[in-house]
């Protein structure tokens, strides 16, 4: 008995349409599983790249610290010192020759 123009599918007609969804199944999970990996190893690389240029800017900042910390101990010392000037004299006769130096704390 058919309904209108469509005639019932017989069991082997869906069995290999069954067989045919199957096989292009498995070509899309394997796309798929390709497409995934390609984009983890994309990844991956990106964070490498991202992790070696924070190691190198993170290096950067350490020596530009250790520049500012040594600026500041030197600009500590030369704030400390004051300019004396000395009189030297060889003998007790002698006038004496000014010397200038620096005394610091």
């Amino acid at each position: 008995m058919t309904i209108g123009k469509y005639r019932p599918m017989t069991t082997g007609q869906y069995r290999a349409m069954k067989r045919s969804r199957t096989g292009v199944t498995l070509i899309e999970v394997l796309i798929a599983v390709s497409l995934v990996s390609l984009l983890s190893v994309g990844i991956l690389m990106a964070l490498r790249v991202g992790m070696s240029a924070m190691e190198k800017a993170n290096r950067r900042l350490m020596d530009n610290r250790r520049a500012v910390g040594a600026r500041r101990i030197i600009e500590e010392q030369l704030a400390g010192f004051m300019p004396v000037i000395a009189v030297f004299s060889a003998s007790s006769e002698d006038a004496g020759t000014k010397i200038p130096f620096f005394e610091g704390r």
